[in-house]
């Protein structure tokens, strides 16, 4: 008896590119990808492979931006 394996269980759909777009912007992670999904048909978020992507990450995550000084 086989399995059948689902590889995107667990993980957000979006419905489109521009769905999946917007996502990242409004989280800001510049270490995240989108990409489509051949089991769902949809679009997921992700790492990426790529060098300039992961070098944003992790100046990202050592250089977080300062909140702006509290107005007195």
């Amino acid at each position: 008896m086989s399995r059948r394996r689902n590889g995107c269980t667990g993980k957000l759909r979006h419905r489109s590119k521009g769905a999946a777009v917007a996502t990242l912007r409004r989280i800001g992670n510049a270490g995240l990808t989108c990409y489509p999904c051949r089991r769902c048909g949809g679009w997921h978020l992700g790492t990426s492979r790529r060098y300039d992507k992961i070098i944003a990450r992790l100046d990202q995550l050592l250089h977080p931006p300062k909140p702006p000084p509290d107005p007195q």
